[in-house]
């Protein structure tokens, strides 16, 4: 288990039995619950990554609490991080000063971010330009600086060094640096030490006292550096103050006498002349970053203004914000010097974290404005090799040690086809099985007699009992290698092994414990990724646990797989007549053979050559008779380069009742009308419009003019309850088929409903959900993964759509998950009435999860397809406090039981803090981030306790 993992199993105790509490509130259990809950709260430590933006922004707002990470790099590493760390943090002192006037932009940033949305949260129309002005334009407690200048990078033309009444450091706009002390005294280091810049619990500490600003706690629990109302009174003259470490490892206060002119003279020197140079460098790098300021600077002055007044318009807002993006890496300027390049990878180091507040606070800002950031960019996989090298040597040691308890070991056979392998590769597959830690292995090697000998030292001269050699005579052909290797392979368990591939060294030591876990497995499958021309790992593909709708859009079990042999030959063994796709056909037979399919989530196959998903004719044939020999009524095509689509015909024509609860906002309703009533082809359905407490005329005169036949319009004036309208609403529906449809949704696919009702009518899916994106094309929806986000999140969401290329895949394949979203969600009715609809103990969030839980545990699947496509203007933020707080508590509870052993239909290697589907780098699971946003998320937990 992770570290914190067992913390987290108590704590996620101790959360559900506040979630029975909150379920029935009484007065007797009130001061119990009051108990639990700052228990929970002191149990669990807040998040070192906030899930909100400006949580985040304001942790990361003093930038030079400085942290260099190792270094990916696969060979040299360790050499460049240690060159790094020298620069960053032997140069501290002066990094720090260079930073503090950023430091303290930074703050007025999040003060001002802060109001803007607490007047949105309140729903005022407040002014507060001269606010805005005052806090981005103060110098010092209360001083303003020149009118239009924002405190920090300046915007001259070669950065002068001018102290404020403060102590911070600024650039002004003259031509040569200066080092101006003001009344408050220079800080300088005593005792010739350098100043120690140490992190408390809730952020980041500074240097106190004298005439820098003391740290300043926000509201939001992240210390930085104040101006105005957050500035410390300054300290006597002459006095230094600064942070020392004790003991155990604590911050305290130390007071050094006055005395120490020489020491200031000295530092005064030193910092004039590192200035001077390093001018012609600091230039150009920080140029960036002060047009970033500048530009925050602007938007927040125009979002100021009293909504309606001079606020920003969408377009306008977009654009700004995209601008702020683009400028949010200070080192991302083109063309920069020659000699600057050099120096920029150290650089970045010193402003990484400043690089990351940018970032945050632009996504913050574009909440208030309602818009949408530019869509993240794909896991760039940088870190990969040292990604694995931290991970895997642990797992090949953990591996060896559980294989000698394994009470029985079954022998597993590879079958590699070696005609027209390339010997050099040939010799490192053979080394691979070689130097794996399970012992019973069998290689079975197949090839022509007339082909060359076996690369040394697997030549004839040498006798490995575990290594047997077939020769073929007449054709090689691929699928004839592998059959007459079934027929020489004695193991219970066969695989098949490409010639120039290789194995983990743990590979088949992993299958034998999930074999010895669970006895009654029939095939085993792991995780895969590629070898480039030079050999080295790249693009890895982690795969979820058995899905069978997947399997039909894509060859996603890959290589990697071992079945158990007497199934293999059961079915038929590897059949001729499909080249390039014999195991593809083998899977699909093995599949209607056997479900008992298991997924080792580990990188145990490197394969050579070859991309996720090939696809071919014969593979499209395989798949057909995969289809008819189930006796389904299908046609299989091939809509593009890895992926194939089965098109399931429609059986009869049930009526369908698309369920769409709103309240007002007619413009959201005519769009969803006039495309869905014009562009829909699937024409047997009935469109119900329910109401609930809409009061503005445009809604009932634009009710008034849906006339069509289809329309049915109903009225449920209730207080909110998303789960109570859609069940009430169904009890009203006349169709076989129930859709639930947002208000917020453009039909953009002719085609889209005739493909949820194909799939609905599936006897084994409980329910199917629909490919839904965002206006700029990017994804909002194409499956739900419990645990994702504190507690259920989108995988692929705000990613381009299309096949791109992540560490899982993309969302051009129909997947199974554990729930899909209820914005547009279709199910059979007979099925919605015996789970009993929706939980109407949820108001807005967590049903549509809860109801797929609850179908999963029927053995039923939920469906997500690609080839229904709906655009869904969906608000361009995700808000914690919007959310009512029951829903997180309820939602705790249903999810639980996947919370911490993980959701099968998403790769554990992958990570739960965001939807970009990267690499997993931290400890914890699903449950421990569902219970730190229970403590520290929620909108309770964000008010002080009484």
């Amino acid at each position: 288990m992770p570290e914190g993992g067992q913390a987290a199993q108590s704590a996620g105790e101790l959360a559900e039995r506040i979630a029975a509490l909150r379920a029935e509130p009484s007065e007797a259990n009130a001061r119990e619950l009051a108990a639990l809950t700052e228990r929970l709260r002191r149990l669990v430590p807040p998040a070192n990554t906030p899930l909100s933006p400006l949580l985040a922004a304001a942790r990361l707002a003093v930038p030079f609490d400085f942290s260099v990470p190792p270094s990916h790099r696969a060979s040299g590493g360790q050499w460049v991080t240690a060159a790094k760390r020298a620069f960053v943090l032997g140069l501290r002192p002066l990094h720090v000063e260079l930073l503090k006037p950023q430091a303290a932009f930074n703050q007025r940033v999040l003060r001002v971010l802060e109001r803007l949305e607490a007047r949105r949260d309140q729903g005022t129309r407040e002014d507060l330009t001269d606010w805005v002005r005052g806090q981005l334009d103060a110098q010092g407690a209360g001083e303003a600086a020149p009118a239009g200048a924002a405190s920090g990078f300046g915007g001259g033309s070669s950065p002068e060094v001018a102290q404020t009444r403060e102590g911070a450091q600024g650039f002004g706009g003259g031509s040569s640096p200066e080092v101006a002390q003001t009344r408050e005294g220079t800080q300088g280091f005593g005792g010739g030490s350098s100043p120690e810049v140490t992190q408390t619990q809730e952020g980041a500490r500074g240097f106190g006292g004298g005439s820098s600003p003391e740290v300043a706690q926000t509201r939001e629990g992240a210390q930085g550096f104040g101006g105005g109302s957050a500035a410390a009174a300054p300290a006597p003259h002459g006095t230094l103050n600064f942070v020392d470490v004790g003991a155990a490892g604590g911050p305290r206060e130390r007071r050094t006498p006055r005395g120490f002119a020489p020491v200031d003279l000295a530092w005064k020197l030193a910092w004039r002349a590192w200035r001077r140079a390093m001018g012609p460098v600091l230039e150009p790098l920080l140029e960036r970053q002060a047009e970033w300021n500048a530009q925050m600077r602007e938007t927040l002055l125009s979002v100021a203004a009293a909504p309606g007044a001079g606020t920003p318009d969408p377009l306008d807002a977009t654009h700004r914000v995209a601008r702020l993006v683009a400028l949010a890496s200070p080192l991302a300027r083109p063309g920069l010097p020659r000699g600057v390049r050099a120096s920029a990878p150290l650089w970045r180091e010193v402003l990484r974290r400043q690089s990351r507040f940018n970032g945050e606070a632009v996504v913050a800002l574009a909440a208030i404005l309602g818009v949408r950031t530019p869509p993240p960019p794909l896991p760039a996989l940088e870190d990969f090799h040292h990604w694995c090298t931290l991970r895997e040597s642990g797992d090949i040691h953990a591996a060896r040690e559980a294989v000698a308890r394994l009470p029985r070991r079954p022998r597993l056979s590879l079958l590699v086809a070696t005609a027209g392998a390339c010997p050099a590769h040939l010799r490192e597959c053979l080394a691979s099985v070689e130097a794996q830690v399970y012992p019973e292995w069998e290689l079975v090697l197949v090839g022509p007699e007339d082909g060359p000998a076996l690369p040394e030292p697997w030549g004839s001269s040498r006798r490995q009992p575990r290594i047997r050699r077939v020769t073929l005579s007449g054709p090689t052909d691929f699928a004839r290698a592998l059959r007459v290797g079934l027929q020489a392979a004695s193991g219970d368990f066969v695989g098949v092994l490409g010639a120039e591939d290789t194995l983990a060294p743990h590979a088949l030591a992993e299958v034998a414990r999930a074999l010895g876990a669970d006895p009654g497995l029939d095939v085993v499958y792991g995780d895969e990724d590629r070898l480039d021309t030079r050999g080295r790992r790249t693009a890895p593909f982690f795969k979820p646990d058995w899905s069978p709708d997947l399997l039909r859009s894509v060859d996603y079990l890959g290589r990697g797989v071992m079945a158990r042999r007497a199934l293999v030959e059961s079915v038929g063994g590897f059949r001729e007549g499909f080249p390039g796709a014999e195991e593809y056909d083998l899977f699909l037979r093995l599949s209607e053979a056997s479900e008992r399919i298991g997924h080792v989530p580990h990188l145990l196959y490197h394969r050579r050559l070859g991309a996720v998903g090939q696809v071919s004719q014969e593979g499209r044939r395989a798949l057909a008779e995969h289809l008819a020999r189930r006796g389904e009524d299908a046609e299989v095509t091939v809509p593009g380069p890895g992926r194939y689509r089965v098109r399931y015909a429609v059986r009869g024509t049930p009526k369908v009742s698309i369920i769409v609860p709103f309240k007002d906002r007619p413009d959201l309703l005519k769009t969803l009308t006039d495309t869905l009533l014009e562009r829909t082809t699937y024409k047997h359905f009935e469109l119900v419009l329910v109401s609930n407490n809409s009061v503005r005329p445009e809604t009932f005169a634009l009710l008034d003019t849906l006339t069509d036949a289809r329309v049915v319009k109903r009225t449920w004036d209730f207080p909110f309850n998303y789960p109570a309208i859609n069940n009430w609403a169904a009890g009203q529906a006349t169709g076989e088929l129930l859709l639930f449809l947002n208000n917020d949704m453009e039909v953009v696919d002719p085609g889209w409903l005739t493909e949820l009702v194909s799939q609905a009518q599936r006897p084994e899916v409980g329910a199917v959900g629909a490919k839904l994106l965002f206006p700029e094309g990017t994804v909002q929806h194409a499956g739900i993964v419990v645990g994702m986000t504190g507690m259920a999140g989108h995988p692929f969401w705000r990613l381009p759509d299309g096949p791109i290329a992540t560490p899982f895949g993309h969302t051009e394949w129909v997947r199974n998950w554990l729930s899909v979203t209820s914005a547009c969600v279709m199910i059979r009715r007979p099925l919605f009435d015996a789970l009993g609809g929706f939980d109407e103990r949820f108001l807005l969030c967590g049903s549509d999860v809860d109801l797929g839980l609850r179908l999963h545990a029927r053995g039923l699947r939920v469906v997500c397809t690609p080839f229904a496509r709906v655009v869904h203007h969906e608000s361009a933020s995700r808000r914690t406090d919007a959310i009512p707080e029951p829903d997180y508590w309820r939602s705790f509870t249903s999810y639980r039981p996947w919370l911490l052993k993980g959701d099968p239909y998403y790769n554990p290697n992958l990570t739960l803090l965001s939807g970009d589907c990267d690499l997993r780098r931290h400890p914890e699971d699903g449950e421990a981030l569902a219970v730190r946003t229970l403590a520290h998320e929620v909108p309770s937990a964000r008010r002080p306790p009484a």
